[in-house]
């Protein structure tokens, strides 16, 4: 999560270089978009917004990758991860592909250009670990389930890591639906 961080903000401070960071409608646009999504998950899942991600290469300025990242404060299932990924990815990707087309490229839009990363702790705000999911992910088309002990987290590292594509977890989804 530290290198999510780490690379977060190497991100935004080269976007902001590359003189975007006015208050152009382009970028009030895009945090727009991504504010009002983040706002929903707020409301139907109670993750808090931790950052924005927007990857947008000089010299085209094209976006490339856009994603969300969030901290929620309940500890939280596999099966419930995977819901949460699948249903945030189509609720990100329905918002950009219907707003933001011309300022991405690809013009559309699929789970290949999303980032949506979760991290989980309890309640009371201490961190979660093993058998306890700490983070899940949606970084480019796979999902990512992993798990820390005191000792991986102070080497930053996993416990356990599980992935899984988009795909594979759509369909496990839409299969525990119909039951």
């Amino acid at each position: 999560m530290k290198f999510f961080l780490l690379m977060l903000c190497f991100i935004l401070s080269i976007y902001s270089l590359n003189g975007c960071t006015k208050k152009s409608g382009e970028e009030k646009m895009i945090n727009d978009v991504m504010k009002k999504v983040s706002q929903i998950l707020k409301n139907r899942y109670s993750l808090e917004l931790a950052g924005i991600k927007i990857a947008a290469p000089a010299p085209q300025k094209k976006i490339i990758t856009l994603g969300l990242s969030f901290d929620v404060y309940r500890l939280i299932s596999k099966d419930e991860a995977r819901r949460i990924l699948v249903d945030s990815t189509k609720e990100l990707l329905n918002e950009i592909n219907s707003k933001l087309t011309s300022y991405l490229e690809p013009e559309t839009f699929t789970t290949h250009n999303l980032e949506i990363s979760i991290v989980v702790f309890h309640p009371d705000g201490k961190s979660t670990f093993y058998p306890d999911i700490r983070i899940f992910s949606n970084r480019k088309g796979k999902l990512l389930f992993s798990t820390e002990t005191p000792e991986t987290q102070k080497k930053f590292g996993y416990h356990t890591r599980e992935t899984e594509t988009y795909e594979e977890a759509l369909s496990i989804v839409q299969s525990q639906i119909k039951k």
